[in-house]
């Protein structure tokens, strides 16, 4: 007999405000855009499930997109009409990427 699995509601601080975009990527992985310029990554690991892994809010007041390089090590963001780049090892923007 197949058991169906429980869903699980994950809840983010309503600071953020509503999320935008959202990217799966490595072994599990969320990035997760809001409106308020705030990125945060969440795990679907079970263990780590209740738990933000990092969140930086990147921008004042948008966000429009985000895009994941796994290769590199990098995220993308893009919002109020520029882009920044952060790494993921240190979940930091890289000055010298700047645009």
């Amino acid at each position: 007999m197949i058991q169906k699995a429980k869903p699980i509601e994950l809840a983010l601080d309503k600071e953020y405000g509503h999320i935008v975009t959202y990217e799966w990527f490595g072994d599990g992985y969320i990035a997760i855009g809001f409106s308020k310029g705030y990125i945060s990554i969440v795990s679907s690991h079970m263990g780590e499930v209740k738990n933000e892994i990092n969140s930086k809010q990147l921008y004042k007041n948008d966000l429009n997109d985000i895009s994941v390089y796994d290769e590199v090590n990098r995220i993308a963001i893009a919002g109020e009409n520029c882009i920044k780049i952060i790494d993921k090892n240190i979940f930091d923007e890289i000055d010298s990427e700047k645009n």
